[in-house]
């Protein structure tokens, strides 16, 4: 299993064309439904976004979509800053601090991860906030992402489960 993180800031006035093509993206992987392929994108309110893949090993089914070749068109010129990509890994997903392969609808989680996408909460600065959604056949949710303490080089992301 591959993970790869993807951040990037858009120009202010692209930030909503760019969340239109990612819209585009996620339905076309509604309708073909891919197995083995998660898929995560956040929108922060600086103009920032967020991807998060998750896919099997061999060759990424998702620069095949129609739709993400087309949100990749133009990428460079929608962006102040270009995007970065990184591999990453899901430590562990903790309910009650008892680690757990899953959780449901409504369970309150932390999410431990080796590096994040998300800025941690430091020197009086706020966490970032906001809805991580993944896209799967069969495995559909969202977790509202309500704080994120960094640990050394461990992530926590304290998060609510609200559909899955």
């Amino acid at each position: 299993m591959k993970r790869i993180v993807v951040r990037y800031k858009t120009k202010p006035e692209q930030a909503s064309e760019n969340a239109r093509l990612i819209e585009q993206v996620f339905r076309e992987l509604r309708a073909k439904a891919p197995d083995g392929v998660r898929y995560l994108a956040l929108r922060l309110a600086d103009g920032t976004f967020v991807h998060f893949v998750e896919a099997d090993d061999g060759p990424s089914l998702i620069p095949q979509l129609e739709a993400f070749q087309s949100f990749q068109k133009g990428i460079k010129e929608r962006c102040i800053e270009l995007p970065q990509s990184s591999e990453a890994t899901v430590v562990g997903l903790l309910v009650n601090g008892a680690l757990v392969p899953a959780a449901g609808a409504g369970t309150e989680v932390e999410v431990v991860l080796d590096r994040t996408p998300f800025y941690a909460e430091g020197g009086g600065q706020l966490a970032d906030t906001g809805i991580i959604k993944t896209a799967n056949k069969g495995k559909r949710g969202a977790a509202d992402q309500s704080d994120d303490e960094a640990g050394g080089v461990i992530i926590v992301k304290i998060s609510k489960i609200l559909v899955g």
